[in-house]
């Protein structure tokens, strides 16, 4: 007969299949519609702090399981030209990616600024980091991405693929710092206007 934490254990393993399966089958559902030409792309003047305020909300519970804090750093307004739902599943995708490689006790720092003509977003843990020839395979769909996160976590890399199609398709870029054993940065660079005046005026 199981114990009562044994049953808790049991609930928190099934909690965590269930949702890994759930954000794989969502990513694939992503990449299958971006493919195809079937993605809706409407981008706009968008303020991320709700996004990141949003997200950092979704995944506490998740983080609170993992005794993981997530820091939202973004206190103001701070505007990128670019559509909302992509930026959305980029921000969910970086912060699930770093839960999953960030060990008990450890941080994730969500933030935003302001650059001239950009807005650099950027996730950062202190996780358990990657080598460089890790880096160099993150964004890569020929090569199979299949480290284990800190609890166990299964991963396939295609959020990140999504990440970097949504971060291009809105006219930015992603990249990533990362020290083994000190932790990893995603930064996503973003547009603050149109480099076509009829979107801005739409």
């Amino acid at each position: 007969r199981l114990t009562d934490n044994e049953k808790n254990e049991l609930i928190r393993d099934s909690h965590r299949t269930v949702e890994q399966l759930y954000n794989l089958l969502d990513n694939l559902l992503v990449w299958s519609r971006l493919q195809r030409g079937l993605m809706e792309y409407a981008p706009q003047p968008l303020d991320l702090r709700p996004l990141f305020e949003r997200n950092a909300t979704l995944f506490a519970a998740n983080a609170e399981q993992k005794q993981i804090a997530i820091r939202q750093t973004v206190t103001a307004p701070i505007f990128a030209f670019a559509d909302s739902q992509m930026i959305d599943t980029v921000i969910r995708n970086l912060i699930s990616n770093a839960l999953k490689f960030t060990e008990a006790r450890g941080a994730i720092t969500l933030s935003a600024r302001q650059n001239d003509q950009s807005v650099e977003m950027a996730v950062a843990d202190t996780g358990i980091g990657m080598d460089a020839e890790t880096v160099a395979k993150l964004f890569r769909l020929d090569v199979r991405y299949n480290q284990l996160g800190t609890a166990g976590e299964k991963g396939t890399g295609l959020g990140l693929n999504v990440c970097k199609e949504f971060a291009e398709k809105n006219g930015g870029s992603i990249a990533v710092e990362s020290v083994v054993g000190a932790g990893t940065t995603f930064r996503v660079t973003l547009p603050t206007s149109s480099p076509n005046p009829l979107d801005a005026a739409e």
